[in-house]
């Protein structure tokens, strides 16, 4: 599933790394002018996981 993230930059190496991480998202029509009206998580918050 495709998901998008804005101002969530801090994340990218964690999440790169195959590292756990929860989300809070909501799902979304994607209306984007160069998509094909696809469904995509809308994600609201990150939470690292600690082990």
């Amino acid at each position: 599933m495709n998901g998008i993230a804005f101002n969530m930059g801090k994340y990218f190496e964690h999440i790169h790394a195959r590292k756990p991480f929860d989300i809070c998202y909501t799902i979304e029509e994607n209306k984007h002018q160069n998509s094909s009206n696809s469904i995509q998580l809308q994600v609201k918050e990150i939470r690292v996981v600690t082990e």
